[in-house]
């Protein structure tokens, strides 16, 4: 008869994409209770720097103003809940950035650096490099990494659901249920940005608690 011994074994389950193990507690207040918002709050919002104005370019009626080397930061003030979107009527005039538990969700739509001409594009950053859930399609959407409206408004949705980032740009998923480098669990932030003489307009048309159903079901214009 032969006796077999089982021991108990160490699994590494960040090489699972499961989990990153350096990924650290954001230091953010807990968060505040968030009503359902139609206009734009004022008193929740805090201007860190650039113009708070409407812009001339655009009848929305928000705006935000960056001068020539520095950048126009629309931060908001308290931490929010889990569960919620902020769907607003956007235009801009080439260059922005939400951060969203610090995942950066930029678009630069043209620029140069040592003389080199680069067309621009999406860049997202900060999300957590060892978790696979993610989904980024505006690469393979029409129009590429490149897809960008100067023209007219478009609307932007941002869900905060179950922890997860999704970002929607004129109806193309940019970013859907990626989880940031930090743990923002016990509250999340949210700002919007510009730069270098660019500006950025909006109007809020709604923002407040959401859930997962609630989120738009993209669909690729392949299929």
């Amino acid at each position: 008869m032969r006796i077999y011994h089982i021991s108990p074994i160490s699994i590494d389950i960040t090489k699972f994409g499961l989990m990153d193990p350096k990924r650290k507690m954001a230091e953010v207040p807990s968060a505040v209770p968030l009503n359902a918002q139609k206009g734009f709050d004022t008193s929740k919002w805090q201007v860190e720097s650039g113009i708070f104005a409407p812009v001339t370019e655009s009848d929305l009626p928000c705006g935000l103003t960056a001068s020539d080397k520095n950048n126009a930061v629309l931060r908001y003030k308290e931490s929010l809940p889990n569960n919620v979107n902020l769907k607003l009527r956007f235009r801009h005039s080439g260059k922005f950035k939400f951060s969203i538990d610090g995942i950066e969700i930029s678009y630069n739509y043209r620029y140069t650096t040592g003389g080199i001409y680069h067309a621009g594009g999406w860049v997202i950053e900060n999300v957590d490099r060892y978790d696979y859930q993610d989904r980024c399609d505006v690469s393979t959407a029409s129009g590429g990494r490149n897809y960008i409206v100067l023209d007219r408004p478009v609307d932007v949705d941002i869900y905060i659901i179950n922890n997860r980032i999704s970002f929607f740009y004129d109806g193309i998923r940019v970013l859907q249920y990626a989880l940031p480098a930090v743990n923002y669990e016990k509250g999340h932030a949210l700002s919007l940005e510009t730069k270098d003489n660019n500006w950025i307009a909006f109007e809020q048309l709604y923002f407040g608690p959401c859930q997962e159903s609630q989120m738009p079901r993209w669909i690729h214009p392949i299929r």
